[in-house]
């Protein structure tokens, strides 16, 4: 008996399609199934792509990348379509996935066709019947940009997806009584603000809105808020004003340029939040031509709402703090340290090892009946005591390198520090620092060493 081929049932319909023509997805899968169990060919999985045009790149094709991928495994021997425009339009497209197929040793086969890859004309022919079915998805995309644009001109909506702050009363777009209202505040907050977190921690306190800040960014860049779509500047009522509009896009360039200016934080990843424990976020502000203020504040606060702490800190202000303070608080740190753990004993790891051997054969022996309950219970108590004394005086010191420290109370920061570059500083820092924390109240810095 021959093998049985195992084939990929590939069904794809674009929703006009299937109202037009009536390809639909159960049609194409019955057909196809019923095809399969005539000819006895084995189905090893359906591929479907809904509301998907065969002139859309393969490569958005999710069922499609699917169906290769077990193409590519060689699971499949043939794979089964109705028409030839079900698996492509673009001709440039099919030669590249027809290579793939070649390696693989995969064939296809149109039920509602007949097609022949073998020989020069059915090649040519498929590549006829390919370019007729390009010209006319071609032609259809022409057919629907007319007269989606004739719609445009009219002031008709051509989508149910809709800006926020308007909304669809019959075939037109009219302003939302409530949302318009969040929309004028977002941009005069903008305006006045320059800042889009605090456009969005106001639009949250003023209307209880939370609005992602990716959204936010969209929204001040439509220009349907001033009433213009597609190229029709009177498709709706318009909601911002021109003067504004423009004013916001002025201070979004500015904004950008200032964003693309690379900066290195000389303290990102050592500050941690107070009340969440997570790295505060680098952040600056403008405060004239070229000259920036430079903190660090919470994004738990600022992004998703999920920390309340509020305060930023102030890189020029901690400069200062530790500039000042460094050397003492280390002076402070190596003279605890050494008191504390100088004299501690190493920790008798072998001998408590060795007495936990000994208590784990203990146990055996009292198991096996070699020794009597009293025997074991006395042994046991003395073992364990010895191991408890043992552990009671295992404390082992905290990885901190004493001598990096000892050896930055040589450097004359006073002198030094405002000729290092920014990374420099970095560097400096993080070498003898682990991380800082503050005081949710005062900010105080709490230092810890690494």
């Amino acid at each position: 008996m021959s093998k049985m081929q195992r084939a990929a049932l590939y069904i794809r319909v674009s929703h006009d399609e299937q109202v037009l023509h009536g390809y639909s997805l159960d049609a194409q899968r019955h057909a196809l199934t019923e095809y399969a169990h005539k000819n006895n060919i084995h189905i090893v999985d359906y591929y479907t792509d809904e509301g998907i045009t065969a002139r859309k790149t393969y490569n958005k094709r999710k069922e499609f990348l699917r169906l290769m991928d077990d193409v590519k495994a060689d699971n499949l021997d043939i794979i089964l379509f109705i028409k030839l425009d079900r698996w492509f339009r673009n001709v440039r497209d099919y030669y590249k996935i027809q290579e793939i197929l070649e390696t693989h040793k995969v064939d296809w086969r149109t039920i509602f066709e007949d097609y022949d890859t073998s020989t020069a004309s059915g090649r040519l022919h498929i590549n006829i019947m390919l370019s007729v079915a390009q010209d006319e998805a071609d032609r259809t995309s022409e057919r629907i940009k007319f007269v989606f644009a004739n719609k445009v001109q009219r002031g008709e909506v051509i989508s149910g997806n809709m800006a926020y702050g308007y909304c669809i009363d019959g075939k037109k777009l009219i302003p939302d009584p409530t949302k318009a209202e969040i929309v004028k505040e977002v941009f005069h907050h903008y305006l006045y603000r320059q800042s889009k977190y605090a456009t969005i921690s106001h639009i949250k306190e003023k209307y209880g809105v939370s609005l992602h800040h990716q959204n936010l960014s969209r929204m001040l860049t439509k220009r349907i808020y001033l009433g213009e779509y597609h190229g029709n500047k009177n498709f709706c009522e318009q909601l911002i004003s021109q003067e504004v509009f423009e004013a916001v896009q002025e201070i979004i360039k500015s904004n950008i340029r200032m964003g693309k200016t690379h900066v290195t934080y000389v303290y990102t990843g050592l500050l941690r939040c107070p009340l969440c424990g997570r790295n505060l976020a680098s952040t600056k502000t403008k405060t004239s031509e070229h000259v920036y203020n430079l903190s660090y504040r919470c994004n738990g606060r600022y992004q998703d709402r999920t920390c309340t702490f509020n305060r930023s800190v102030g890189e020029k202000k901690l400069d200062t703090f530790l500039l000042t303070n460094i050397k003492q608080l280390i002076k402070d740190f190596v003279a605890d340290y050494e008191i504390k753990y100088k004299s501690v004993p190493k920790p008798r790891l072998n001998e408590r090892d060795k007495l936990l051997k000994r208590l784990n054969k203990l146990k055996e022996l009292y198991l096996d009946d070699l020794i009597n309950k009293d025997m074991y219970k006395r042994d046991y108590e003395e073992l364990t005591t010895r191991i408890n004394e043992i552990s009671d005086k295992k404390e082992v010191p905290p990885k901190v390198n004493i001598d990096m420290l000892r050896s930055f109370l040589n450097k004359d920061l006073d002198i030094i520090y405002n000729d290092l570059s920014r990374i420099e500083r970095q560097t400096l820092w993080r070498s003898i620092i682990k991380e800082i924390r503050f005081d949710a109240e005062t900010l105080k810095p709490y230092i810890f060493f690494a």
